[in-house]
């Protein structure tokens, strides 16, 4: 009986968090800035819950609502939204590269003066579309004029601290060079 009631509990608190999640991606979509993202999240996972104790009540209605505002109103993408949130902490997003909503690569200057290199990639990304990838890296280096030796080895080890944060930008750029040559 104890599982029953808290599974009951996760349930609801879901549902309350999906219709939340769901309320306020239409205020931010009907101000312009429910990024792709954002809106993936709500048609894909919200949605996904349907038929499920998780989904919200009202969660159709809500989702038709979301639906008709994205219809009428031009949303900011993901380079934008990720721009305005990491000014409002007062970092800065340096590079950024978005082949879809599974596949993303950012550099990011924090405010204690350390970097971040996030390379997401979906499992499906073949051996060309890397290459692009770490092309476009090439010549976003080569427009900063940074100077960076690509790691030759598929098992390089990444100069990140123990928090995951890089001390340079080229450590930055290199860690994001050794993600890409470990899928190619």
């Amino acid at each position: 009986m104890f599982t029953d009631v808290n599974t009951c509990k996760l349930q609801d608190t879901l549902s309350v968090s999906y219709r939340f999640d769901l309320a306020e991606s239409i205020l931010r979509a009907q101000a312009g800035k429910l990024s792709p993202h954002w809106q993936k999240y709500c048609f894909d996972i919200i949605n996904a819950q349907k038929n499920t104790p998780n989904y919200p009540n009202n969660g159709d209605a809500l989702l038709n609502c979301l639906t008709q505002t994205l219809k009428t109103v031009p949303q900011i993408t993901d380079y934008e939204d990720s721009c305005a949130e990491l000014a409002a902490c007062g970092g800065q997003l340096l590079f950024h590269y978005s082949q879809s909503p599974d596949t993303l690569i950012e550099i990011v200057y924090r405010p204690d003066h350390s970097y971040d290199a996030y390379a997401y990639i979906d499992a499906c990304t073949d051996k060309e579309s890397i290459q692009k990838i770490s092309d476009y890296l090439d010549s976003w280096c080569e427009a900063a004029q940074l100077s960076v030796e690509k790691p030759t080895n598929k098992n390089a080890i990444s100069l990140a601290d123990v928090d995951g944060c890089f001390t340079s930008l080229t450590d930055a750029v290199v860690h994001l060079y050794t993600c890409l040559a470990q899928l190619s």
